[in-house]
């Protein structure tokens, strides 16, 4: 053990007396500060983006002349037919006061949604008191209700009245409707109830999508209602919902109601651990210099003629080969934790240093809790597989190649066109795409807590991944991982032992 330990240091040595070495461990913070300069400057013009540098008093003026519009061509919006003038011109009134600052209310306040609800419940009353006095009667209460809420400034009122409207149209459903949305909206306003958390009124400032300053608990909660009504319908995309999807929407709900209930916002890019996630990205960076290392490693034996001398010493050329490898894995590692140090450093400048968030995870609906750093760690670790299987793929390469820059050339070539190449597959509907390499290098998707809330948004939805690796589990990819690396290794050391009979 202790000669094969003096092989694997002598790779070392020969490694390190080159600048080449010690350039590409300067590289990686430089790279990792440049990724994270970047991606605060994404978000800054993203925040930019939403912020569309207007006043409330331009958003009303907008709303007010929308409603002249809506109201001039005879649309009236989603507002029931029959009411849908009366209520624009209540809307327009209302708009028009909190202009000319007779109502003193916040545009994005869950008072003005109130009152948009009471101007809305008020027209609907007026509509229907000549031939449905009953159903007039329930919307002018909810009208007095929310104007109630208002004036004593009690969120719980709004929300016991909302929450009594729609129990009332559950009940008046008739057998066979589809409830689902309502029972979500219900559990929703439930929630909002329970945490105190206030709704945000999006008719007028976010009419077109909700913009930065919208809360977190805001997000979720629309999540939250959009989740639970499918589980309520039992459907997703109009197709019966498996078992495993009911499973994972539940475990989804729970995870959801926790972070709610406790206030703990999901792991965002902006933040230093959050950053540390997203930096896990960079792999690929150490993949490429991995490839270079041990192109240069094994080609230039040959091209300098030191393998002879290696083909002489004591040692079995099996034992040569597999100090390479190993010496190569380790550097491999070595460069995986500076990375790592990296991110966490670059993270904490950029985004402020924050050793308090915690990462979440759930499983059958039991929500457990631990430290971001625990979650950047475990990602990390998860790049180990990849890097073992590009630390064989490289030496083979080099093996075969015995020249460092076509090896360095082809290498770097395999990955990126292969991972280009597995994107376009995994977006088509062929089984032959689960034994790809580049399908199962990326373990991390197998746990979207391991993902920032910027990844998921980036993805369209943390479901995304679920659809390009259907059929696919981590122990499979990891098989795979592991049928690749003995596959590369093996032609590798085939290659080497045959090459050195010739060169001896």
């Amino acid at each position: 053990m202790s000669k094969f330990m003096r092989l694997i240091q002598n790779e070392f040595i020969k490694v390190f007396a080159k600048p080449v070495a010690f350039i590409m461990i300067a590289l990686i913070p430089i790279i990792t500060f440049g990724y994270g300069f970047a991606l605060k400057t994404i978000l800054k013009t993203e925040n930019h983006y939403y912020d569309q540098g207007m006043s409330d008093e331009n958003y009303i003026e907008n709303y007010i002349s929308n409603i002249n519009g809506q109201i001039s061509s005879g649309m009236g919006g989603d507002i029931q037919k029959g009411a849908d003038v009366d209520s624009l011109k209540a809307r327009l009134q209302l708009a028009k006061d909190i202009r000319d600052k007779k109502i003193n209310v916040d545009i994005t306040s869950w008072q003005m949604t109130a009152l948009l609800s009471k101007v809305d419940a008020t027209a609907m009353a007026e509509n229907m008191k000549d031939y449905d006095a009953v159903s007039a009667a329930k919307y002018l209460e909810n009208a007095n209700a929310m104007q109630k809420a208002v004036d004593n400034n009690d969120l719980g009122l709004y929300l016991d009245s909302q929450i009594a409207s729609i129990d009332s149209q559950i009940a008046e459903a008739e057998a066979g409707d589809d409830t689902s949305y309502l029972k979500a909206t219900r559990d929703a306003l439930v929630i909002r109830k329970t945490n105190n958390i206030p709704p945000v009124c999006s008719d007028i400032k976010y009419s077109y999508s909700y913009g930065n300053d919208i809360s977190w608990q805001e997000s979720m909660i629309y999540t939250y209602q959009s989740t639970k009504a499918s589980l309520y319908s039992g459907k997703i995309d109009d197709a019966k919902m498996t078992d495993a999807q009911i499973s994972t929407y539940k475990d989804n709900i729970a995870l959801m109601e926790y972070r709610l209930s406790n206030n703990i916002p999901e792991v965002s890019a902006d933040t230093q651990f959050g950053f540390v996630l997203e930096s896990a990205s960079l792999v690929s960076v150490i993949s490429i210099f991995v490839i270079i290392i041990a192109a240069t490693m094994m080609a230039q034996e040959y091209t300098s003629g030191t393998i002879k001398l290696l083909l002489i010493s004591p040692h079995k050329r099996w034992k040569i080969f597999a100090a390479k490898l190993v010496s190569v894995f380790l550097i491999s590692l070595a460069l995986l934790i500076i990375l790592f140090a990296s991110a966490v450093l670059t993270g904490g400048i950029l985004f402020g240093f924050d050793f308090g968030q915690l990462w979440l995870t759930v499983n059958g609906g039991v929500v457990s809790s631990s430290h971001t750093f625990v979650a950047g760690l475990l990602k990390y670790l998860l790049a180990c597989p990849q890097l073992l299987v590009m630390t064989s793929l490289a030496i083979m390469l080099a093996v075969i190649m015995r020249h460092s820059a076509v090896a360095i050339g082809v290498g770097v070539a395999f990955m990126l066109g292969g991972s280009i190449v597995t994107q376009i597959l995994a977006l088509l509907n062929y089984d032959f795409k689960k034994f790809i390499l580049f399908m199962s290098t990326d373990l991390s998707v197998y746990f979207p807590s391991l993902s920032s809330s910027l990844a998921q948004r980036l993805t369209g939805s943390s479901g995304l991944a679920s659809s390009l690796y259907k059929g696919m589990t981590f122990n499979f990819s990891l098989a795979v991982l592991a049928v690749y690396f003995i596959c590369f290794t093996y032609i590798a050391l085939d290659s080497f032992n045959r090459r050195d009979i010739k060169q001896s």
